[in-house]
């Protein structure tokens, strides 16, 4: 709903600000967990804090403004369900590109969330 609201906003000033308040208010839940489980957040060489950035800038902050930009012409329900298509294709994705190994939880949990997803896709009329 905040997604779909924010696509409303007239202003592209608004809108990167509505994304933005939301990227914050991730990163503190995300930083309480990390400092709750004791890890580190130090980033040891530039090499990673380049990587960091361009994950952060090209990923995150152009692939939100295109999703926030596109979801005026689609309905709310479809939206929502193609959301849901991103962490199993982004699993798809590490195997095929990182050869991740599998197992057959991952590839049962892959199909369900498929048939879950068009299940909530098809119409009943």
């Amino acid at each position: 709903m905040f997604i779909k609201k924010s696509s409303q906003v007239v202003n592209p000033l608004e809108k990167t600000a509505s994304i933005a308040s939301a990227c914050a208010a991730s990163a503190v839940f995300l930083f309480a967990g990390t400092f709750l489980m004791g890890e580190n957040l130090i980033v040891e060489s530039t090499g990673d804090l380049g990587i960091l950035l361009v994950y952060g800038i090209v990923c995150q902050g152009v692939g939100w403004v295109l999703i926030t930009g596109g979801i005026r012409s689609v309905r709310l329900s479809i939206v929502g369900l193609v959301l849901l298509l991103q962490p199993t294709l982004s699993w798809v994705w590490e195997v095929i590109i990182f050869s991740k190994p599998v197992a057959a939880t991952d590839i049962a949990g892959a199909l369900l969330a498929m048939i879950a997803i068009y299940l909530g896709s098809v119409s009943k009329n």
